[in-house]
């Protein structure tokens, strides 16, 4: 069952380009055996649909028996499962930190997020998250969060995948080469 991720967002693509990009990423995944070359279906308490890992996996990463997939994004995206998992958001106006230490308003940061996230995804607006300390309005994406929410029109979602610090190349800068755009990398779990 595949139950957590870590995703590569990048947070620079526009929207009339992501599919491009997106194309480009896993094309150049598969040539390196990477990723298998076709999409495969969700398959119950198995694994969800999208690239499973190719015939080379083992030369990037040790573990040899990995069943992970990954999903491409290439229209409003965030983070749904890190809203679940989120640990801190920093407001970028007062500069007030909001954790677990203070959960109920955490607890209603996450709800903010989720709705802007959802708005987002549907109608491809990027709404505002108010701060529960200083009042002020703030586009969903200047907050800092960790992990972070992505809120990008193009992301890559490795699905129990191994950790990418366990990879042999460093597969963050690896995709931000073939993208020629910077990314960041931001996990969830259901």
């Amino acid at each position: 069952m595949c139950d957590w991720y870590q995703a590569v967002v990048d947070l620079q693509a526009k929207p009339q380009e992501a599919e491009y990009l997106a194309l480009k990423v896993t094309a150049t995944f598969m040539t390196e055996g990477l990723i298998q070359p076709i999409i495969q279906p969700y398959k119950e308490n198995y694994y969800l649909e999208g690239y499973r890992t190719g015939p080379k996996f083992h030369i990037f990463f040790d573990s040899p028996d990995q069943f992970g997939t990954v999903e491409t994004f290439a229209r409003g995206w965030y983070s749904q499962y890190g809203v679940l998992a989120l640990e801190n958001a920093t407001c970028s106006i007062c500069g007030t930190q909001i954790s677990s230490q203070n959960m109920d308003v955490l607890t209603e940061l996450k709800q903010s997020f989720a709705e802007v996230g959802q708005k987002f995804c549907n109608i491809n607006e990027l709404g505002p998250v108010c701060c529960p300390i200083c009042s002020a309005i703030i586009p969903a994406h200047q907050w800092l969060t960790v992990p972070h929410l992505g809120f990008s029109h193009l992301a890559f979602v490795f699905w129990n995948w191994p950790p990418f610090e366990e990879c042999r190349l460093d597969l963050l800068d690896h995709i931000d080469r073939v993208l020629g755009h910077r990314t960041v990398l931001t996990y969830g779990h259901l």
